[in-house]
Formats: structure tokens, C-alpha cells, sequence
């Protein structure tokens, strides 16, 4: 069986804590998941910074007159948790993205490879009309 809230936000920061609230209370209705509370942060800290870099570099910045699309689905079968975000801003080529020099502080730049880090799956794909994250998280027992 498969559940899922679909939230259709502004591009702006004031939404992102309807994200992490969605994403919380649909974690919390999962019976016996290990390490809730580790689990319910990296996903929200993952959805945050793919939403943030949906903001920032699709769309230009926070504008209210644009728009991205989140489905937050839990599957039974594999046991996870699923955010597909949607938008129609510019494209984006992950390859073209270095990973970040964990040895020199700077500012900016680690928003995909924490989503990447922290979740089992991180997939971009360019469509003809919309841009698409789709990440997946696997849940424990």
C-alpha cells in the first residue's frame, strides 16, 4: 500500500517549514521505524536543501509567483519514504557539480551532496516542461 500527501508550494524559504512538518508527520504514522528520529531529520535536512536549491538556482531567487510541486509517498514495499519535487525554473546538470573539498570551509555548495549523503536515492531529471528530484529513503525496522 502506498500513502501520500501532495503540497504545492510559492518558491519562497517562509514554506520550507510546511515541508519538514509534512515530512515529519507522515514519518511519524510508520510503525516500528528504528532510529525515527535520525531518519525524520535527514530526510527533512535533504528535502530542505534540494528544495532550497530549487529556490535559488531553478527559479532565480524567492518568488511568490512561482511554484514547485512536493509528493511525499510511503511505500510498504520496499519499506520507504519517497520526496518528488517538481518544478518548471531552469535546468540543472548535476554532473557539472563538483563534490565539495570537506577540507576547506566555504559557503554554499553542499545542498545535493547532502541529500546525496544522507538518502539511498538521489535521481535529476530534465523534462521537456518541469524539472524533477526524485529521492528515496529506505525504512528500518
Amino acid at each position: 500500500m502506498t500513502q501520500f500527501i501532495v503540497l504545492d508550494l510559492p518558491a519562497s524559504y517562509k514554506m520550507l517549514g510546511v515541508l519538514r512538518a509534512c515530512i515529519a508527520e507522515t514519518l511519524s504514522t510508520v510503525p516500528n521505524l528504528a532510529e525515527g528520529d535520525t531518519i525524520t531529520y535527514n530526510v527533512q535536512l535533504s528535502a530542505q536543501e534540494i528544495a532550497v536549491n530549487i529556490i535559488e538556482h531553478s527559479y532565480g531567487g524567492e518568488t511568490n509567483d512561482k511554484r514547485f510541486s512536493v509528493t511525499v509517498s510511503l511505500t510498504d514495499e520496499p519499506r520507504a519514504i519517497i520526496i518528488d519535487m517538481r518544478d518548471t525554473g531552469n535546468t540543472f546538470d548535476p554532473g557539472a557539480i563538483p563534490a565539495p573539498d570537506l577540507n576547506e570551509a566555504h559557503e554554499g555548495g553542499y545542498g545535493l551532496f547532502i541529500a546525496q549523503q544522507l538518502m539511498d536515492k538521489v535521481q535529476y531529471t530534465a523534462a521537456a516542461d518541469h524539472n524533477e528530484w526524485l529521492m528515496e529513503k529506505k525504512l528500518p525496522w
